[in-house]
């Protein structure tokens, strides 16, 4: 069939936009930003310039790298998507040339499809190759070439990634498996090629064409990993649902005999699955380590961001449970009892990075979040001291998730919606903005106040970057109402 130009120019020219612009979802009057894989990996830079590594930075860079990690697995994800509903993806046409000894067809038949599946390699790094199913399972083409070539079967209907695309009807994100094509580990995106309509549903069985899919470069997502400036033997991966390592800091253990170490037993791998954010102290390898950890959800599937430090009992820097003795002086309490808390106690200069959230018609803000989001059933409550290099504003934000529907008359507080669908709302400090102290004519804030809240956040409506550093005192507590 001829090849249809000006369709295949606009498809690649929206695979063009999604790659180079941030992924944008609308939320009643709020537009969630997801930073693109550079522009997040440059804010967790940012944090990591502060004096102080402290447990809420970690944590901060937990969620970062959860959120990266979705927007990756989304953007590539999209690229296939769009890519299956061109016409040259719908067609067979040379199913009968498919050579056994090939693995597939010839490496001259088929241009279009190679030429798209070319260009998408060319497009997405994170992606290592394209290939094209039957029905049955049969591979049908593979890009490159030379990959279709080192193949070491011809049918692959066993696959878990043909077998969840099918049975779905949708995009599905396979386990990781030992490639069989390259002998190392790899993980495919699958999307079901239909004739007739753009899913199962559209028609009935017979209007599959295939499944188009993509091997992901699992390297790439080490290399990202590694390039941040680690310490203190810190180290960072990323698991599948069933706790098989994806991309890993560490260089030593990546490409050693722990290549394919498995997560499955950490508390901390079972809880993230599981949607749950948090850390806790495990011993890994002998060692007792505090891991922090964050779901990354795509479509069905939750892999796992786990950040692993050395765990010291000692340090006052990071956030420890120090058993707090309490009085007789508070009310309700009788005579002298012990209570666990959280305390966070830390001292940290850092640079801005953009928000997580923008709002129609305005420019991306610049935040420090001093104190990470909490939805754990826990507030902060503290003081804070800081001074920063330009005029700025303070954030409390609190948890926003109304028990009942807000009507017109009464209307809604000022609130956004965070990445994972999590709503806030937001008190607002204008006044260190409005009043800033003026040194060598350069406008700063600085100040100190006391807060209650589930996240405390540094923040330049402008845009601006800044930087600040600042001293915070705070206890995590207990909502009882």
């Amino acid at each position: 069939m001829l090849f249809e130009k000006p369709l295949i120019v606009l498809c690649l020219l929206t695979i063009s936009i999604i790659l180079s612009i941030d992924i944008i979802n609308s939320s009643s009057n709020t537009l969630v930003e997801s930073a693109n894989a550079q522009s997040t990996l440059d804010s967790i830079r940012g944090l990591q310039n502060g004096t102080a590594e402290s447990t809420v930075d970690r944590s901060l860079i937990a969620k970062l790298l959860a959120h990266n990690l979705e927007d990756r697995l989304n953007k590539s994800a999209a690229i296939l998507e769009i890519t299956s509903r061109l016409p040259e993806l719908k067609n067979v046409s040379y199913v009968n040339s498919i050579d056994p000894t090939l693995h597939g067809i010839p490496q001259d038949l088929d241009i279009e499809k190679r030429k798209i599946a070319q260009d998408i390699l060319a497009a997405d790094r994170d992606f290592e190759l394209i290939f094209f199913l039957l029905p049955n399972g049969d591979m049908y083409l593979e890009e490159p070439y030379s990959r279709q070539q080192n193949l070491t079967r011809n049918n692959f209907a066993f696959r878990d990634y043909y077998k969840g695309a099918l049975s779905t009807g949708e995009t599905y994100l396979g386990n990781v498996i030992i490639s069989a094509s390259s002998g190392i580990p790899q993980t495919y995106i699958a999307v079901p090629v239909y004739s007739a309509g753009n899913n199962r549903d559209s028609d009935n069985a017979t209007s599959l064409s295939g499944v188009w899919a993509g091997g992901l470069n699992l390297a790439v997502f080490s290399e990202s990993l590694q390039s941040l400036n680690l310490t203190n033997q810190e180290r960072i991966v990323y698991v599948d649902q069933h706790g098989q390592k994806i991309a890993d800091s560490d260089k030593e253990l990546l490409f050693n005999r722990n290549q394919n170490e498995s997560f499955t037993d950490l508390q901390s791998f079972k809880n993230a699955v599981k949607g749950e954010s948090g850390s806790i102290i495990e011993v890994i390898n002998g060692t007792e380590m505090r891991v922090l950890y964050e779901p990354a959800k795509f479509y069905g599937t939750t892999w796992a961001v786990l950040l692993m430090q050395p765990y010291y009992s000692e340090n006052n820097v990071t956030s420890t449970t120090n058993t707090v003795m309490q009085n007789g002086l508070v009310a309700g309490r009788g005579e002298e009892e012990e209570e666990e808390e959280e305390i966070f106690i830390a001292q940290n200069t850092s640079m801005s990075a953009p928000a997580p959230v923008r709002h129609p018609g305005q420019l991306p803000h610049e935040v420090v979040f001093a104190l990470p989001l909490r939805d754990d059933g826990k507030i902060w409550s503290g003081r804070v001291t800081f001074t920063a290099s330009k005029p700025i504003e303070a954030e409390i934000l609190h948890i926003y998730n109304p028990q009942q529907p807000i009507d017109e008359k009464h209307g809604e507080p000022y609130h956004a919606i965070l990445p994972g669908n999590r709503g806030v709302a937001i008190s607002h400090l204008r006044d260190l903005v409005d009043v800033p102290i003026e040194i060598n004519g350069t406008g700063i804030s600085s100040g100190a106040f006391e807060f209650e809240g589930s996240a405390l956040v540094f923040h330049k409506t402008s845009g601006e970057p800044f930087t600040v550093t600042y001293t915070v005192n705070a206890v995590a507590r207990e909502i009882n109402k």
